[in-house]
This record gives structure tokens, C-alpha cells and sequence, in this order.
């Protein structure tokens, strides 16, 4: 636009030249009238009228408005989805489908419709129930997706028929309350679980299994009891030569192993479809996670038609893919059961062990009714259901001038004891001394389906007073007392004390060494 302007007024300053030079006798009012035009032709070249600015401006009005108004509906849209999700996947919304009538509710069980039954994934990374997790472990738990629905999967292998499978299901010892130990604990104490097992030598048979790969990501301890079973089972696995992968599919290697839903679902089905489905998993099973996270008792409220979402992803993946399942105690498979799952394959309960060159009772303090007697507690969680309303009531009510009372481990934030000790998590190396020097474990955590801190004080040769109700009984068999009632632990103290020696000469622990045997020959039965 300039140069233009520029050309004309150059031309027209040329022409004027030679309009002077020719003429001479040019008046002064004819060459003021030139410069005019070539003003006028300049100031209407550079600044448009009114009128062609103001539609320009409307224009960029008008679409800044339109693109405004179609932004504004984006948003409205957005949030209107997150809420529903949010909503949909609530324990309101879950409460509400609670108190439909009879007719309209679905019980949550394998082979029913999932697409009536499923809440979405939203509540699993931004819900409080999973406020615990870090964002990887909500990655590592949230596999569910239309692809990863229910299919029919491998039927049952080996003992199959309802007889045989009945061995498994104690179908209650109920004592007047709805509440039994799994294995039946009578008031005195004693089980009807038969005799302990015989002493087990380290043994370094492999089965015929020469390779494993194992899904699950480990952590540096302190950490779970979990994952303190399953460094030791690796550790175990690779003394006996056996090659060992971490969360990875490689060739060469035909079985595999994982926790419930903690693993990648998508990479290991599409290897296992191009395999010509040869891969075989064993999966390993606790929980369930109705009674470990969200605290639901299934002898008591199993005929309510509520199921954790995280249970009906264990067993939609147990369907697909397991060709045998192995659970921490028979408390954990009883309450699964009654939840209505049923898991595939071959059936093996292996109790938790821990490290044995770690956890051990060589070089324990002598016990003595001459000074106060040693309490300990331990627990990696924070959670309700580690007994912590427990430890507040002994704090108020325990005679100190008999006990002491230690606690390692995570505490509720704002909670705060007057006279129990309390230390921040250790590692195994700096925990396992401190169990050596205490006498009495006091395991106060409930719906438990195989404590890790309960095994490894018992490994310690510590008796064990515990909560009723819970895997704790498969476990301390004859080498404690149980409870129902905090007000009924001073007793269990004083008579485990009055019988020290008695009860801790009956403790007895599954070793690493049985655990991975019993591993073993289930991946030996699979590959079969």
C-alpha cells in the first residue's frame, strides 16, 4: 500500500517538474491542486473509511464470538462427563443400586453381565479409596476396559469334582457371633487343623522347571508384606538355578506368574494369543479386596449385592488366562468363595514365608517373668484395619507396670499414644533384631488373609496373641490365643505368659524352602 503511494507520488512529482520545466507560466493554484490529489490519493490508499473498518471489526467480532460460544459448549460437556463418571462411579451411586428392590438387584457374581455391574475407571485414580497409591500403582491396577471383559477361559484341571473341591471350603465354624477363623479356633485355643508339619530340610528340587518370569514390580524395603514374600521367593528360586524375569514376556520362557490384578493385562494377552495360548499363568490370590480395602466382612455381608470392582478384575483375568491359582491361606480362598468367585485351574494354598536367614529365632533374649514383659506390634500400613483403635485402647487400659508395648510402623496421622513406643518403618536387617528382643507379637489387624509382620514374628519365636477371624489362626495355630474384644487381651497376655515356654515351642512356620516347593509344583503341573 506505501509503495504505491510512493509510485503515484513519485510520478506525480516528476510530472510536476516538467510541467514547470515546459511551462513556466503554471500558476501557483494549479500546482497547489496537484500536490491536493497526490495528498488524497496517498491518505485514502493507507487508511480505509469508516465504514470498511467497522465491517472488518464486526467481522472479527463475529468469529471471535462464534469460536467463544463453541469453547464455552466443549467445557460445559467436559465437566458434565466427569461429574457423571465421578457420580456413576460413587459409593452413592453403588449405595443406591444397594437399595433397589429385590427383583432388580444383580449380584456380582463371575459369568453375570459385568456391563450392568462395572463403575467406570475414574474413582480408581482420582477416588479416596485408592488415596494410598502412588499414579504408577493406579497404572498398574486399572486394566480394566471393554477388552478386558469376562471370556470364558480354562476350565478346571485336576481335582475337579465338587467332592475333591470341597476340601478346600470349610463351610463355617460359627461361633454364635457370624464370625469363624477359617480353621476353627476353640476357646482353649487349640485347632482342629491337625498335626503341625513335620521340620522341612532346605531342598533344591526344581521340578523340572528350569524358567519363570514373574510380574511384579518390587520395592526397595521397608515395603509391603507382599512384596517381602515374593524378594524372598525369587531369592529362593534363584539359589535352586532357576532363571528368574521381572515384568517382562521373553522367549523361551512358557509360565508366568502374577498378583491378582497388579500387571499389565494387554501386552501378556497378546502374547499369550500368538503363543497359540502355550503361555501359562499362575496367579497368585489373597484379599479378598471387598474385605482388604473396603473393610466389607463376606460372612456378614456377602448377600448384599455390592462386589469390589478389583475383585471382578482378579477373576475376569483368573478366567482368561490362570491355569492354576494359589492363595496366601485357606481364610482367603473361603472368603472368596463365598463372594460367589470361582478360580481356574489347579488349586494350592501356600502360606506367606519370609527370609529365613533374615527372620529366625538364633540369638533371641531369654524369656523372664522376673522383669516387664515385651510387648511388639509391627505393620508397613496405616490402614483401619491394622487394629490401631486396638492399640489406642491399650494405650488407655494395659497395665504398663507389667508390659511393655512397641510399635514399628506407619501410625494414622493425628494419632498419638501416652505410653506405647512408636518407631518409623525399618528394613527387614534392622526389624528382625528388635522382634528377637521382644517376647509377645500382638497382631491386631483383622479381616487379614495371610499377615507378612505376623510370619515373621512367629519366625522370631514370638507368641502370639491375635485377632479373631482372619487368616491369623492358619498361622499361629497352637503357638497363641485369639481374641474378639480388646477387653478380653489383657488375659490372653497373662496366659500366654503363665505358658511361655509352651506356647512358643508349638510355633510353627511354613520355611521359604516348603513355600517355593509348593510353588513349584504347581508350575510343574501346568507345563505338564
Amino acid at each position: 500500500m506505501l509503495t504505491t503511494a510512493r509510485r503515484v507520488l513519485t510520478a506525480a512529482v516528476f510530472e510536476q517538474r516538467n510541467d514547470v520545466a515546459n511551462d513556466v507560466e503554471a500558476t501557483a493554484l494549479e500546482r497547489l491542486l496537484n500536490i491536493i490529489i497526490i495528498i488524497k490519493c496517498f491518505w485514502s490508499d493507507a487508511f480505509p473509511t469508516k465504514n470498511r473498518h467497522k465491517t472488518l471489526r464486526d467481522k472479527i467480532t463475529t468469529r471471535m464470538g462464534a469460536i467463544i460460544t463453541k469453547r464455552r459448549k466443549r467445557l460445559l460437556v467436559l465437566v458434565g462427563a466427569i461429574f457423571g463418571l465421578y457420580y456413576y462411579t460413587s459409593e452413592n451411586f453403588e449405595r443406591r443400586n444397594a437399595a433397589a428392590p429385590v427383583h432388580q438387584q444383580h449380584h456380582r457374581r463371575r459369568g453375570e453381565n459385568h456391563h450392568q455391574l462395572r463403575g467406570g475407571n475414574f474413582a480408581h485414580f482420582f477416588g479416596r479409596s485408592n488415596s494410598n497409591l502412588s499414579f504408577r500403582e493406579k497404572q498398574l491396577t486399572h486394566l480394566l476396559g471393554v477388552e478386558n471383559e469376562w471370556q470364558p477361559g480354562f476350565s478346571f484341571v485336576g481335582t475337579g469334582n465338587a467332592e475333591e473341591r470341597g476340601r478346600f471350603l470349610n463351610m463355617s465354624k460359627d461361633d454364635g457371633d457370624g464370625t469363624y477363623d477359617g480353621i476353627g479356633i476353640g476357646l482353649g485355643g487349640e485347632t482342629n487343623a491337625g498335626a503341625h508339619n513335620p521340620a522341612h530340610e532346605n531342598s533344591d528340587k526344581t521340578f523340572g522347571v528350569k524358567s519363570i518370569g514373574v510380574f511384579h514390580v518390587f520395592r526397595k524395603p521397608p515395603w509391603g508384606g507382599g512384596n517381602q514374600f515374593l524378594m524372598a521367593l525369587v531369592k529362593e528360586f534363584r539359589r535352586r538355578k532357576i532363571k528368574v524375569v521381572e515384568n517382562a514376556i521373553v522367549p523361551g520362557v512358557k509360565i508366568y506368574m502374577a498378583n491378582a490384578v497388579t500387571f499389565k493385562v494387554d501386552p501378556f494377552r497378546e502374547a499369550f494369543l500368538k503363543s497359540g495360548k502355550k503361555l501359562k499363568l499362575v496367579h497368585r490370590l489373597d484379599g479378598p479386596y471387598y474385605s482388604a480395602r473396603y473393610n466389607k466382612d463376606p460372612r456378614k455381608e456377602a448377600n448384599l449385592p455390592y462386589r469390589a470392582r478389583e475383585d471382578d478384575r482378579v477373576y475376569w483375568i483368573n478366567n482368561e488366562f490362570a491355569c492354576a491359582s494359589i492363595f496366601q491361606s485357606k481364610w482367603s480362598y473361603d472368603m472368596n468363595k463365598m463372594l460367589g468367585y470361582d478360580p481356574k485351574g489347579y488349586l494350592q494354598i501356600v502360606n506367606n514365608a519370609v527370609d529365613d536367614t533374615i527372620f529366625h529365632n538364633r540369638g533371641r533374649q531369654p524369656f523372664s517373668r522376673l522383669r516387664k514383659t515385651k510387648i511388639m506390634a509391627s505393620s508397613w500400613s496405616s490402614g483401619e484395619r491394622k487394629g490401631f483403635k486396638t492399640f489406642k485402647w491399650l494405650d488407655d487400659n494395659l497395665d504398663f507396670t507389667k508390659y511393655e508395648f512397641f510399635f514399628s510402623g506407619n501410625v494414622p496421622d493425628g494419632m498419638e499414644f501416652k505410653n506405647i513406643k512408636t518407631l518409623p518403618p525399618v528394613t527387614s536387617e534392622k526389624l528382625a533384631p528388635m522382634l528377637r528382643e521382644h517376647d509377645i507379637f500382638l497382631a491386631a489387624s483383622y479381616l487379614e488373609p495371610c499377615s507378612n509382620a505376623l510370619v515373621e514374628a512367629l519366625a522370631s519365636g514370638m507368641p502370639t496373641v491375635y485377632q479373631s477371624g482372619s487368616g491369623h489362626a492358619e498361622l499361629v495355630k497352637a503357638g497363641g490365643r485369639s481374641y474378639r474384644r480388646p477387653e478380653e487381651i489383657p488375659a490372653m497376655l497373662d496366659e500366654v505368659v503363665l505358658r511361655f515356654e509352651e506356647y512358643q515351642n508349638n510355633i510353627r512356620v511354613t520355611t521359604v524352602s516348603e513355600a517355593a516347593d509348593g510353588y513349584l509344583q504347581v508350575y510343574a503341573a501346568c507345563l505338564s
